[in-house]
């Protein structure tokens, strides 16, 4: 297992109120993940995803959201528009940073006391991943957690240490 990569999953379904063009989108997401060579970085998950976890014959056939919360480092909401807000809440329930765009909604719920880091709807999406980066930076279970990843994997442990010791063991070169 080699360093750890940023994946971005997208729950979202295309909107059913826009199928033609919300098809569109995705296939215009598609082509830019191609193109970009990132296919296997950004993950369009919408159809694994349902309300609570599905199983038929004993398989999970789609998801549960739970599950997505319990997958993820992170939760970033890019609304223009929302209803009450209802990911920001689920985000906290399942203990994640959150990063939201600054609409009302999200705005409203804040004031109730849950912490998020806000960005406005035009800042640059550099700025925004700025503010991630910046975040897990800071995050001492996330450096530790990265830290016993990258040092403490099998694969480094046997080539580092276990390898070496049968050879002294054994006398082989």
């Amino acid at each position: 297992m080699g360093e750890r990569r940023v994946r971005l999953v997208i729950t979202g379904p295309p909107d059913s109120q826009a199928r033609a063009h919300s098809q569109r989108y995705v296939d215009y997401l598609d082509k830019i993940k191609k193109k970009l060579n990132i296919e296997n970085n950004i993950l369009l998950i919408h159809d694994l995803i349902s309300f609570r976890r599905i199983y038929e014959n004993n398989e999970i056939v789609k998801w549960g959201i739970a599950d997505a919360y319990a997958l993820a480092d992170l939760v970033l909401i890019t609304s223009k528009e929302e209803g009450f807000g209802l990911p920001v809440l689920e985000a906290g329930v399942a203990r994640k940073p959150l990063f939201v765009s600054r609409i009302k909604p999200f705005e409203e719920i804040l004031k109730e006391g849950i912490e998020a880091h806000m960005f406005g709807l035009n800042e640059k999406a550099a700025n925004i991943a700025f503010k991630i980066f910046r975040y897990f930076l800071n995050d001492t279970i996330q450096y530790n957690f990265n830290n016993v990843i990258r040092k403490y994997r099998w694969s480094l442990i046997v080539q580092e240490k276990v390898l070496p010791f049968l050879r002294e063991v054994t006398g082989a070169a």
